[in-house]
């Protein structure tokens, strides 16, 4: 991760900000690749079908989200990146992923003993919804066509105005 600076946050900024496309392109395929992969390890039967999969809540996730983005933008990167700048030897990334860890375990704790994580919503995983072929469809077909908007964008220069 280190070495080709890999990071989510690059990866959705970049296009917008500099056109620039080469984050994008490695996280949709990225994500392409472990959406396949974790789907074949299901199928086969090969981890539970209850292993890593947690539904989770529209409204928890944007307040959840939002709350994420910001502490992204203080501390200078997401949690992929803050690892390897870390591994650099950044201390201000060594408390904010010691914070990151700890504030996310103690607020879903909250959450639970509290009740609100039953009153935040109702819980959403897209395979319940329409399937897990369909699913599986739906994620590489968005990633493909972010993939594609991405790349174009890098060579059209439509998105970013210079």
């Amino acid at each position: 991760m280190q070495r080709t600076r890999f990071c989510f946050v690059r990866a959705f900024r970049d296009p917008f900000m500099t056109g620039e496309s080469e984050a994008t392109r490695a996280v949709a395929l990225a994500v392409i690749i472990s959406a396949i992969g974790f789907s074949i390890l299901k199928w086969t039967d090969l981890k539970d079908w209850d292993v890593f999969v947690s539904p989770g809540f529209w409204t928890g996730s944007l307040l959840g989200g939002t709350i994420f983005g910001v502490g992204m933008s203080f501390s200078g990167g997401c949690g992929t990146s803050s690892l390897w700048r870390a591994g650099e030897g950044q201390v201000k990334l060594w408390f904010s992923i010691i914070a990151f860890a700890i504030s996310g375990s103690l607020f879903r704790e909250w959450l639970d003993q509290s009740g609100w994580l039953m009153k935040i919503g109702e819980p959403l995983f897209l395979p319940d919804i329409i399937g897990w072929n369909m699913g599986i469809i739906a994620v590489v077909l968005f990633m493909i066509l972010w993939y594609i908007i991405a790349v174009g964008n890098n060579v059209l220069k439509k998105i970013v105005d210079f």
